[in-house]
């Protein structure tokens, strides 16, 4: 194990310390030229200033009279080591690894081999550099600007800007395809209404509407009294009660006491059924009676006779096929 220096401060004897922290005290001014050193296998206590290596030579060039050195420590005289009134020069080396700082240039090496100076007082006692202060400032300011800057970082798009840009081309993307297959449903739709309605004779105008449907199918038998396939179209007149709305008039003949149901279906429409007598006076009306939108008529008749259906919608301007049962 290295050996550990022990030393005197005002008269007191302190901790021991390494050889390197030794003269780093000295160096600092920690440790002055008249106290006292000393570590195992010296036979006493001698005077710091006296020792090769730990001042620089011009703190110690004339050191004071060596005083009465103090007794050995107990274990050095138990050791059984002579004290000796004399003692030659004393080299203080390092025994221990002394951290050096880290340089890439011979000249952190020079000045690492350099010793400390302490900071005179002029006599105006204002603190004085010295020449070896002054010359380490220097070189380490050749340091710091010889070393290479950190380049700033160019700013750019933020993380959360291009995210936004992504989720909006992909949204544009969808958009755009979403809207070619509406048209594309259209145009088939259109195209398979054009081969149905020239399958049925109807004729369209360039709204769509119809303006010449097919003859109705008008058939009886299989229960039904009256059973049409038919259209409303805009050539057909208006009626007389929904004023604005499109409508068919069929004359059917009814047995009195016999209860009959009389329906409209339509899934291109929402139909509207009135019934009325011979003589034009109405008897019954519907809506929605019927499933979903359709109308749908119950009435028992009360004499015989012809009786006038009228097929119509519950809004104007609705076109399109139906059928009319009466059963």
């Amino acid at each position: 194990m290295a050996s550990r220096w022990y030393y005197t401060k005002e008269g007191r004897q302190m901790e021991p310390v390494s050889s390197y922290e030794l003269k780093q005290m000295a160096r600092t001014g920690i440790l002055k030229a008249t106290d006292l050193i000393w570590k195992e296998g010296m036979p006493q206590w001698v005077q710091a200033g006296s020792a090769n290596n730990l001042f620089p030579s011009e703190i110690v060039a004339s050191p004071p009279p060596v005083p009465v050195p103090e007794a050995a420590p107990d274990h050095v005289r138990d050791a059984g080591y002579d004290v000796v009134p004399e003692f030659e020069a004393l080299e203080v080396v390092d025994d221990l690894q002394s951290p050096k700082p880290s340089s890439a240039t011979e000249k952190s090496k020079e000045s690492d081999e350099r010793p400390v100076h302490s900071k005179r007082r002029s006599r105006e006692g204002t603190e004085v550099k010295d020449d070896v202060d002054v010359v380490d400032e220097m070189e380490n300011e050749q340091d710091v600007e010889a070393r290479p800057r950190r380049k700033k970082k160019k700013k750019g798009i933020g993380d959360g800007v291009a995210i936004a840009l992504g989720i909006g081309g992909f949204v544009t993307f969808v958009g755009v395809i979403v809207v070619s297959m509406v048209l594309v449903l259209k145009v088939v739709n259109r195209e398979g209404d054009r081969v149905r309605d020239n399958l049925r004779e109807v004729v369209r105008d360039d709204d769509g509407n119809v303006v010449k449907a097919p003859a109705p199918v008008i058939r009886g038998g299989s229960g039904d009294v009256l059973h049409v396939n038919d259209h409303l179209t805009n050539n057909d007149p208006f009626d007389k009660v929904k004023r604005s709305c499109h409508c068919k008039i069929y004359t059917c003949k009814l047995t009195a006491g016999r209860t009959y149901t009389i329906d409209m279906e339509s899934e291109q429409l929402d139909a509207f059924l009135r019934l009325e007598d011979a003589n034009g006076v109405q008897l019954a009306l519907d809506d929605d009676s019927g499933e979903d939108l359709n109308a749908r008529i119950i009435f028992r008749a009360p004499r015989d006779g012809e009786y006038r259906i009228i097929a119509t919608t519950f809004a104007p301007g609705m076109r399109g096929a139906f059928l009319l049962r009466v059963r």
